[in-house]
């Protein structure tokens, strides 16, 4: 397992979704690796609760929230075909994490 992303600490049935309090938000969410290559894929959390869907197969990456066979959030076209290239993987990750805050945040959903 790869943690990309900083822990949540406390319990989510008491997160407002306040994710403006310490900056974007994006430190909120944590990445958990489920699997590292064809497809590379990612399960999200804000604490212990899934948020989001991270995969990468054929040269697409897509993000669902708040789990395979959610909503697509953000999709992209990748230079790896089932791992992303080292150059790329920074990039799409923030970009993911923005994506899944986006659903959340401006309806000042909590998770």
């Amino acid at each position: 397992m790869i943690d990309l992303g900083d822990d949540c600490d406390g319990d989510l049935d008491g997160y407002d979704g306040g994710f403006t309090d310490r900056g974007s938000g994006v430190e909120d969410i944590r990445l958990e690796m489920t699997c590292g290559a064809c497809p590379e894929q990612y399960d999200a959390f804000i604490g212990e609760r899934q948020v989001g869907y991270l995969r990468l197969r054929h040269g697409r990456f897509t993000v669902e929230v708040p789990d395979v066979g959610g909503d697509v959030v953000y999709s992209a076209d990748t230079i790896g075909d089932g791992v992303f290239d080292e150059s790329e993987r920074d990039y799409h990750i923030q970009r993911a994490k923005e994506a899944i805050l986006s659903v959340y945040k401006p309806r000042g959903r909590t998770v």
